[in-house]
């Protein structure tokens, strides 16, 4: 088989010297650290969510862009006395689904949920 046969459906931006793909055995691993990144990154988050170091008030308002697609109800569930049952109250107050990504609620469901978080879900 030819070069140009074998990256033919490799798009032109991707394609190195020669036309050959490039960075095949790269591209996975690169990918791979990423993930791993993001993983650690959201794992110091919830450690200082945990403590109390970090407002989940904060960090809905103000998502940084490795958790955008952490869920609202882990974010709660990871802040300091604020457990599944609690987490669900806020949300439910907060009209906002237990699944919803950050990154995806509008600045009225974070300014919901942030109102919904300060009043910690009673009544």
């Amino acid at each position: 088989m030819k070069a140009t046969e074998a990256t033919r459906s490799v798009p032109q931006a991707h394609r190195g010297v020669a036309g050959q793909a490039n960075g095949t055995a790269t591209q996975p691993r690169e990918a791979l650290r990423l993930a791993n990144e993001v993983r650690s990154r959201r794992a110091q988050l919830k450690r200082e969510l945990k403590l109390g170091h970090a407002s989940p008030a904060e960090v809905v308002s103000h998502p940084p862009a490795w958790m955008a697609t952490a869920t609202a109800s882990v974010v709660l569930e990871s802040s300091q006395r604020i457990g599944p049952v609690k987490a669900a109250r806020i949300l439910r107050r907060a009209g906002i689904s237990p699944t919803r990504e950050l990154g995806s609620l509008s600045k009225l469901e974070r300014r919901l949920l942030v109102a919904a978080i300060g009043s910690r879900g009673r009544g």
